[in-house]
């Protein structure tokens, strides 16, 4: 992704889930016109609803449930 001609990485984001029923993670993944574009501006590197990955690593935590 370039911003005024740099090259910039794409955030790094996990998704966590605390004491909710986990809807509001499903929404964010039911978005489908827009999930691509979404995907393609960030870097999921936790999100237990979507994917087995997980890293520690990450600039961006959404807290569901908190």
């Amino acid at each position: 992704m370039k911003y005024l001609g740099f090259d910039q990485q794409r955030p790094r984001v996990a998704v966590f889930d605390l004491t909710g029923c986990e809807g509001c993670e499903l929404q964010l993944a039911n978005k489908e016109e827009t999930l691509v574009d979404f995907l393609s501006a960030i870097e999921i590197v936790a999100f237990r609803e979507v994917s087995s990955a997980a890293s520690d690593d990450y600039d961006i935590a959404l807290v569901e449930g908190s």
